[in-house]
């Protein structure tokens, strides 16, 4: 705590943040397939969707799929949702979710065709993300995946050696979403805190788990930076060049010792021996 307030708080808080940031775009690539010299991007992403999406051809022939309760209840719920919206707020009435929901309820749908149906579904849900509208993306993707856990199940029945690599490719696809929410393209850094809100939903494993762990534990180690900080502050030349000039020349061993000291304390030995 010496040592922190010495190097000054808030930069150390920053340092680390970069720092930090490193590992969690390491972890957030791996946690999609990606090695770590790869650019993240939302085209990256996409992508990476559409091969997983590609492992469920072999599925195709799985044969007729009922529409069972937990199906008809997750098309409910997305259609409750809007309808509370509207009840009082008629102008957020979205007939493109409307119609979604009911082009979808079906009693009964051919495998092949509902895994053409889940491809249409995500790349709708991508447009309408991409153009602002998460409402929409939302509910794309919601049934999507009401009619992937359709398929899972009758999967189950008919087929269940092939069920681990079905969830395998839908959680790869989750997870690519997971990190698009976190994504901020214009640096290709994914935002710790980000994740955390997923984490709070009980939503993430492995890699992003993780990430967002250790931000729900380290809020100012992990922040989202603008740019990289910078080791000396206009403060810190500021009262180096006052001591200074009062004859206190001493006080530019500030500048040289309180980024040494920052760089002591988030060195690996001194995170060490702090973590016990």
């Amino acid at each position: 705590e010496a040592l922190s307030g010495l190097s000054g708080k808030i930069k150390t808080a920053q340092v680390a943040s970069a720092k930090n940031q490193q590992v969690t775009d390491t972890l957030a690539k791996k946690a999609v397939g990606m090695t770590p010299d790869q650019q993240l991007t939302r085209d990256v992403l996409t992508n990476i969707r559409q091969q997983a999406g590609s492992a469920y051809d072999q599925f195709r022939n799985v044969g007729t799929v009922a529409a069972d309760k937990s199906y008809m209840q997750a098309l409910d719920s997305v259609e409750q949702t809007l309808k509370g919206a509207t009840r009082s707020f008629p102008g957020l009435k979205s007939d493109k979710v409307a119609d979604i929901v009911q082009t979808m309820r079906q009693p009964s749908f051919d495998a092949g065709d509902a895994i053409d149906a889940t491809k249409v579904l995500r790349d709708l849900a991508d447009t309408a993300y991409a153009q602002g509208d998460k409402q929409l993306g939302k509910a794309y993707k919601t049934v999507s995946g009401a009619l992937e856990d359709a398929l899972e199940r009758q999967m189950q029945q008919t087929a269940p050696d092939a069920v681990k690599e079905f969830r395998q490719a839908r959680q790869l696809i989750a997870k690519t979403y997971t990190v698009e929410k976190a994504l901020n393209e214009g640096t290709g850094s994914v935002s710790a805190q980000a994740l955390v809100r997923d984490l709070k939903r009980g939503k993430l494993s492995g890699d992003l788990k993780t990430i967002a762990q250790t931000a729900e534990a380290f809020p100012k180690a992990t922040q989202a930076l603008k740019e990289s900080p910078k080791d000396l502050s206009p403060l810190d030349w500021a009262t180096a060049g006052l001591g200074v000039g009062n004859g206190n020349p001493l006080a530019a061993l500030g500048l040289i010792g309180r980024p040494g000291v920052r760089r002591a304390l988030l060195s690996g030995p001194a995170q060490d021996r702090a973590s016990r």
